[in-house]
């Protein structure tokens, strides 16, 4: 997944690709090789395959996108009350794209845009239960998993995942961080999955409830 997300100025300039001035491509082979290895022995049909595949990328963008959750409802205590009560565009015109046209969507900048969104960097979760916005790509100021033939297939392996770890997580323990909020670090890593730059370290603290 790290040698995959990498940006590749190949990609932007396709003329480099066969000079691969990043040696990305003799990466990803060495990845890949591991990962022939790893299930050699083992008899894989090509369409387990593939599900092997999409499990693995499923679980790393879960795992991270759970990381994100967490670290954002430990820096704002009042959402993480909230969350323990609370339950649960239009196109004008279209665009002709010529065949075998390479299209970069800057999804991240969709869902930055102050003309969609108010206070578009704040961790506001409840802004997503004052509107009728979905993530299944049919509203495009909001396409977490991409829209049309293409979008990603693992949405319902995310949301069924990322709900139940947050959920578990928020209702079974209190939780405390080893340094003050204002010294969170909120840096990220560049990659085909945001990683955090520092992973997320919060001690625990069970919730004991009366049966």
């Amino acid at each position: 997944m790290e040698v995959d997300g990498k940006f590749n100025i190949a990609d932007i300039f396709p003329v480099l690709k066969p000079l691969d001035p990043q040696n990305i491509r003799s990466q990803a082979k060495a990845a890949y090789d591991w990962f022939d290895k790893v299930t050699d022995g083992y008899s894989i049909e090509s369409r387990s395959l593939r599900g092997l595949d999409l499990f693995l990328a499923g679980t790393e963008t879960s795992s991270n996108t759970t990381e994100w959750a967490m670290t954002e409802l430990l820096l704002n205590p009042d959402m993480f009350s909230k969350c323990l009560t609370k339950p649960k565009p239009k196109l004008n015109s279209v665009n002709i794209v010529p065949k075998n046209t390479q299209i970069m969507v800057n999804a991240w900048a969709i869902a930055r845009d102050p003309r969609y969104w108010e206070n578009p960097t704040m961790f506001k979760p409840e802004r997503f239960l004052e509107n009728e916005l979905h993530y299944k790509g049919q509203h495009f100021e909001f396409i977490p998993f991409g829209s049309g033939r293409r979008m990603c297939p693992g949405i319902p392996l995310a949301h069924r995942v990322v709900s139940l770890m947050v959920a578990s997580f928020v209702y079974h323990f209190d939780w405390k961080l080893p340094h003050a909020r204002e010294e969170m670090d909120m840096n990220d890593i560049f990659g085909l999955t945001l990683l955090r730059a520092t992973p997320l370290v919060a001690t625990p603290i069970p919730v004991i409830t009366n049966a």
